[in-house]
């Protein structure tokens, strides 16, 4: 959980923490079929949509039931790294109408060219705030990937419409959760205490 439980303890010792987190566990050798929204040639069928429907009409329902929560779009957020950043940044494209903001990090873009294509045509309607980080030492391809969603975003943020996007990244960071739970109060910091 990238020490999730500590950031937050620390940052409410400073009166700087009134989320909700919502940990899913996943399910361990379905992983990728589990969050993948896209069909791939090397690993088959992508189930991504399955675990966003659960996310959106069962999940939240239940948590916007049960806590305290501001249910309302601009509130609600939805995260992950390596397999999760990408289903996370998807979910954002798609779903902008449910999640207001996304933390992403280190997004498996590898997967499929179509979350390119999905980036270069969003037009969200309403303010949508997206935090990318990725390690520069991830692997060959991983950071390059990066760079190029980011690019797009940013040019989309720069041309007005309702895009807040930061990038982020680490010199030497990994896909570990250890560099993810080092940037995990500064993503959250940016996208709720505002």
């Amino acid at each position: 959980n990238w020490g999730l439980d500590d950031t937050m303890f620390n940052m409410g010792k400073d009166g700087n923490c009134e989320y909700i987190i919502v940990a899913i566990d996943h399910g361990n050798s379905l992983r990728l079929s589990e969050y993948s929204p896209f069909n791939n040639e090397r690993f088959g069928e992508g189930h991504g949509e399955k675990y966003l429907d659960f996310l959106i009409n069962t999940l939240k329902p239940s948590i916007d039931e049960t806590f305290r929560t501001l249910p309302e779009r601009e509130h609600t957020g939805i995260g992950g790294s390596s397999l999760g950043g990408l289903i996370s940044l998807y979910a954002a494209f798609k779903y902008k109408t449910i999640f207001g903001k996304a933390l992403v990090f280190s997004p498996s873009l590898w997967l499929s060219e179509d979350i390119y294509t999905m980036a270069k045509k969003f037009a969200p309607e309403e303010p949508v705030e997206i935090y990318h980080y990725s390690g520069q030492k991830e692997s060959q391809e991983h950071y390059p990937n990066a760079l190029r969603m980011a690019a797009i975003l940013q040019e989309k943020a720069k041309t007005g419409g309702n895009l807040n996007f930061h990038f982020n990244s680490h010199p030497q960071g990994t896909h570990q959760e250890w560099y993810w739970g080092e940037e995990a109060p500064k993503a959250l910091a940016w996208l709720f205490n505002k």
